[in-house]
C-alpha cells in the first residue's frame, strides 16, 4: 500500500511540477524579450534627454543670437546677456567667435576681459566658420584642458562689422550623466555611457572621470546593425559579462549605452526555474511522507475492515494553490511590465517636451507633482497641489492661462501657453508652459497630464523690443507721410503699406505686378522705373532713386509726383542674383507745386523789377533838371511813389492789389478830411498797379503844388466805379476849394504827360482833363479785362475806404 501511495504522490506532483517547469521555461523567452525591449525604452528614453539637453542649450544661444545688443554691436551688454544665460544653464562655458575662429567673448574670462588673441580649438573652427547650428564631437577644451561637448549657433554680426559671428556652449562635465541619473538610470548596477559620434565618451554615471574623452570599444554589430542605430546585445558568458542596449539620439547623432550585469539581468530569469525545482522537491518530500502517514493509517483502517476514501484530494489542493500563485505571480509581472511601460511613456514625452521645471496634474487640471517649480517661484510643494501654482502667475495673465488649459483639455490635444511667474528672488519673468495628454489603458480617455516649464524670458523682451522698433518705424512712416513697398522679384509680385488716405493708384496695397506698377504711370515716366529695376536685376546698380508722376484715385484727377527710393534687400546665395526689392515712397506733389509756384513768382519778380527800373528810368529822363533842388525831390517822390506799388504787390504775393488800398498808400500822408475815397472793390492786376499808382500820385503832387490842396481849404476826392455795360473801371479824380481855375495851363508838365504814357499806352485807357472853376477834374476810364482780376465784381456796392500809411 505505502508503495502505492508513493506511486500516486509521484503521478500528480512530477506532471505538474514538470508542466509548470517547462510553462516557466517558455515564459522564459517572453520575459526575456520584454526585458530587453523594456532596458531598449529606457535607453532611447535617455537619448531623447540627451538631445533635450543639447536642445535646451541651442535655444539658449538662438536667443544671444537674435539680441538687439549683438544687432547694434554693443559687446559689454552681450556680455551681460551671456554670462545671464551661463548662470541659468548651470555654469555652461559660452564663447562667442568669430568665423576665422577668434574669440570675442568667453564667460570662463573675468568680467569685461578681451583676449584678441585667443582661438577656439582648431577642431571648431570650420564649423564656426561653416555657419551652421550643430552638436560637435567630445573634445579637449583649450581653458580647461577636459574634454566636452560643444554646441554651435551662428549668429549674424553687427550692422556696421562684415564679420560673421558664432555662439558656442561646452556643457560642463557631469552634466549628462546628472541627467541620466535623474532618469532613474543606474540601478541593479546598471551603467549608462553617452558616446558622440565618433564613438568618445561623452558621459558615464559610473567613474566618469576616468572614462570622459575616451574612446569606447564597442561589440561587434551593437551599433549599425538596424536604420536607427537601436538594439540589444549580450557579451559572452563568464565573469563581466553583460548586456547592452544601444540608442541613438535622432538630432545629435550621441548615442547611449545602458550596460547591465549578466547576473543581474538573469537573475529574475533563473530564479524562477530554481523556484519551480525547489517547490517540487519540497512536494515531492512531503507528499512521501504523507504517503507513508496514510498507508500505516489505510493498513489500520483495513484491518478493521474500514475504508475512509481516497487520499489523494491533499496532494491535488497543494498542485492547485502551486498554480494559482504561478498565475498571481504572472498576474503581478504583468502589472509591474506596464506600469513600467506607463512611466517610459510619460518619460520620453517629458524628454521629447525638454524639460527645465516638470509637472504632472491628473485629468481635471488639478497639479499633483511641480518638480522644479518651487525652486522657480518659491512655492513650497504643498502650495502648488490643486490650483495653488496659479498664485505665482502674474494676476493678468491668469485667466487667459486657466482658459488655454481648459480648452487643451476639453480637446484632449496638447497645449501650449506663455504667462509671467513671480520668481523667487522677485522679479516677474517670461515662462512657457506646455502640456501632453496620457491616456488611460483603455485609450478611451485622459489618466494624466505631464508637461514642462520654459524660461522664454529672453525671447520675449527680444520680440517686445522689436515690435516697438516696428511701431516706432511704422509712426515714423505715417508722420513722413511715406509708403513703404516691397517687391518680390522672382514671383513678380509686390505689396505696400502706407499713403493715409490712400490717394495714389500705384503700387497696389494689396499685391501688384510690375507692370501693373508701372501702368499707372505718367507714359513719360515710364521708362524711368524701368531702366531702375533692369539695372538692379543686372547688377548694374544695387539702389536707386527717382520721381515721377502716378495717376490719382478717383474721384481726385490728374497725376501726382512721387519721390520713390530702393535697393536690393535680398539676394540668391548661390548666384547673387536680386530675390527681393524694397523701399519707400513719398507724395511730393506739394513740394513740387511749391516749387513751380517759386519759380514762376521769381520770373514775376523779376519781370516787375525790370519794368520798375524802366520807370525809374523815364522818371529821371522826363523830370525838369532846371532846378537841381527841385529835381532831386521830384525823382525822390516819384521813386517812393513806385516803392509803394512795389511794396504792396509784394505783400499780395505779386497777385493783385485793391485800387482802394493802391489810393490809400498814394494820399495817406494828407491831413485827415484833406482827401476822400470811395468805390466798390476792385483788383488791379499786378501790371496795373504800379500805373494806377503813378497816376494818383501824379494828380495828388500837382494839386499840391498848383491846385486843390495848395490852399488849406482846399480839397480832393478820388472816386471809381464798374461800368458793366462797356466793360469799363472808371476812376474820377475831383477838386474843390483850391485857386479858381481860369484856363487849362498853357504847358503840359512831366504829371499829365506821365499819367497820358502810363494809362494809355501801358493799360490801353483813356484820360480826360476838365479846369472847371472849382478845380481839376480828371478822368480815367480803364478796359476791365486789362486791369481788374477775373474775381471782380461788376456792379458791386460802392464803399468809403480810410486813408492810412504815408507817403
Amino acid at each position: 500500500m505505502k508503495l502505492w501511495l508513493l506511486l500516486l504522490v509521484a503521478a500528480v506532483v512530477v506532471p505538474m511540477s514538470t508542466l509548470t517547469g517547462f510553462v516557466v521555461w517558455q515564459a522564459r523567452g517572453a520575459v526575456r524579450a520584454r526585458a530587453e525591449d523594456q532596458l531598449l525604452h529606457q535607453a532611447r528614453a535617455n537619448a531623447i534627454a540627451v538631445d533635450a539637453e543639447f536642445q535646451k542649450v541651442e535655444t539658449g544661444l538662438r536667443a544671444l543670437a537674435a539680441s538687439a545688443a549683438l544687432a547694434r554691436g554693443d559687446m559689454d551688454a552681450v556680455e551681460g546677456e551671456m554670462r545671464s544665460l551661463s548662470r541659468q544653464a548651470g555654469g555652461t562655458t559660452i564663447v562667442l567667435a568669430a568665423a576665422d575662429g577668434r574669440k570675442m567673448l568667453c564667460t570662463c574670462w573675468p568680467a569685461g576681459e578681451r583676449r584678441p588673441d585667443a582661438t577656439v580649438r582648431p577642431g571648431l573652427a570650420p564649423l564656426v566658420a561653416s555657419r551652421r547650428a550643430e552638436v560637435d564631437n567630445m573634445a579637449v577644451l583649450p581653458d580647461t584642458g577636459r574634454p566636452a561637448a560643444t554646441v554651435v549657433v551662428p549668429a549674424a554680426g553687427p550692422r556696421d562689422d562684415s564679420a560673421d559671428l558664432s555662439f558656442f556652449a561646452a556643457l560642463p562635465e557631469g552634466r549628462l550623466a546628472a541627467l541620466l541619473a535623474a532618469a532613474g538610470t543606474g540601478g541593479d548596477g546598471a551603467t549608462a555611457t553617452v558616446l558622440d559620434r565618433a564613438g568618445v565618451v561623452a558621459a558615464r554615471t559610473r567613474d566618469e572621470a576616468a572614462f570622459l574623452g575616451t574612446r569606447l570599444a564597442l561589440p561587434t554589430g551593437s551599433v549599425g546593425d538596424r536604420p536607427d542605430g537601436d538594439g540589444v546585445v549580450h557579451t559572452a558568458a563568464g565573469e563581466g559579462a553583460e548586456s547592452l542596449a544601444f540608442a541613438r539620439a535622432p538630432r545629435s547623432g550621441y548615442t547611449v549605452v545602458i550596460a547591465v550585469p549578466r547576473a543581474a539581468f538573469q537573475a529574475p530569469l533563473d530564479g524562477a526555474v530554481v523556484r519551480v525545482v525547489a517547490v517540487s522537491g519540497v512536494f515531492l518530500v512531503v507528499g512521501g511522507a504523507l504517503a507513508a502517514l496514510l498507508a500505516r493509517r489505510f493498513r489500520g483502517e483495513l484491518r478493521r475492515a474500514t475504508w475512509a476514501g481516497p487520499s489523494g484530494n491533499a496532494v491535488l489542493q497543494e498542485a492547485d494553490e502551486l498554480g494559482r500563485s504561478v498565475a498571481e505571480a504572472a498576474a503581478a509581472r504583468e502589472e509591474a511590465t506596464a506600469g513600467l511601460a506607463a512611466s517610459e511613456h510619460r518619460f520620453r514625452a517629458l524628454a521629447e517636451a525638454g524639460a527645465l521645471a516638470i509637472w504632472r496634474s491628473d485629468a481635471a487640471g488639478g497639479m499633483l507633482k511641480g518638480r522644479g517649480w518651487d525652486a522657480l517661484t518659491g512655492q513650497t510643494r504643498a502650495e502648488i497641489n490643486g490650483t495653488g501654482w496659479l498664485a505665482a502667475v502674474h494676476p493678468e495673465d491668469r485667466a487667459a492661462t486657466v482658459a488655454a488649459w481648459s480648452v487643451a483639455r476639453a480637446a484632449r490635444q496638447p497645449a501650449s501657453t506663455e504667462f509671467r511667474v513671480r520668481t523667487a528672488a522677485g522679479p516677474w519673468r517670461w515662462v512657457r508652459a506646455r502640456g501632453v495628454p496620457v491616456a488611460t489603458k483603455d485609450g478611451e480617455g485622459t489618466a494624466e497630464w505631464i508637461g514642462v516649464i520654459e524660461d522664454i524670458h529672453a525671447r520675449r523682451q527680444a520680440e517686445e523690443a522689436l515690435a516697438e522698433r516696428e511701431a516706432r518705424l511704422r509712426l515714423a512712416v505715417e508722420a513722413g507721410n511715406l509708403a513703404t513697398w516691397a517687391y518680390d522679384v522672382r514671383r513678380d509680385e509686390g505689396a505696400r503699406v502706407g499713403w493715409p488716405g490712400e490717394s495714389l493708384l500705384s503700387p497696389g496695397g494689396d499685391g501688384f505686378r510690375f507692370e501693373g506698377w508701372v501702368q499707372q504711370l505718367h507714359p513719360d515716366d515710364r521708362a524711368i522705373l524701368r531702366d531702375a529695376f533692369r539695372d538692379m536685376k543686372s547688377g548694374a546698380r544695387t539702389r536707386y532713386a527717382a520721381e515721377f508722376r502716378v495717376r490719382r484715385r478717383p474721384p481726385a484727377e490728374g497725376w501726382a509726383w512721387v519721390s520713390s527710393s530702393g535697393a536690393v534687400v535680398e539676394r540668391d546665395p548661390q548666384t547673387g542674383a536680386p530675390l527681393r526689392i524694397a523701399g519707400v515712397s513719398r507724395d511730393v506733389s506739394e513740394q513740387r507745386e511749391a516749387e513751380a509756384r517759386r519759380a514762376l513768382l521769381a520770373r514775376e519778380v523779376d519781370h516787375r523789377a525790370k519794368n520798375l527800373l524802366a520807370v525809374v528810368q523815364s522818371v529821371l529822363r522826363l523830370t525838369p533838371r532846371g532846378r537841381p533842388e527841385e529835381f532831386a525831390a521830384a525823382v525822390e517822390r516819384r521813386v517812393a511813389a513806385l516803392a509803394r506799388a512795389h511794396t504792396l504787390l509784394a505783400e499780395r504775393g505779386w497777385a493783385a492789389a485793391e485800387l482802394g488800398a493802391v489810393a490809400a498808400r498814394e494820399l495817406g500822408g494828407l491831413p485827415p478830411g484833406v482827401a476822400g475815397l470811395e468805390g466798390p472793390p476792385a483788383a488791379l492786376v499786378a501790371s496795373a498797379v504800379q500805373p494806377v499808382a503813378m497816376a494818383i500820385h501824379e494828380l495828388a503832387t500837382n494839386a499840391a503844388k498848383h491846385g486843390a490842396l495848395s490852399v488849406p481849404e482846399g480839397r480832393v476826392s478820388l472816386r471809381w466805379r464798374l461800368d458793366p455795360g462797356t466793360g469799363t473801371l472808371r476812376i474820377t479824380w475831383a477838386e474843390s476849394g483850391g485857386p479858381p481855375v481860369v484856363a487849362p495851363p498853357k504847358r503840359r508838365g512831366f504829371g499829365s504827360r506821365m499819367i497820358e504814357a502810363t494809362l494809355e499806352g501801358q493799360l490801353g485807357g483813356c484820360l480826360s482833363l476838365h479846369w472847371d472853376g472849382g478845380g481839376l477834374r480828371a478822368e480815367i476810364a480803364l478796359p476791365v479785362a486789362r486791369v481788374l482780376a477775373s474775381d471782380a465784381e461788376p456792379g458791386a456796392e460802392a464803399t468809403e475806404f480810410a486813408l492810412a500809411g504815408g507817403k
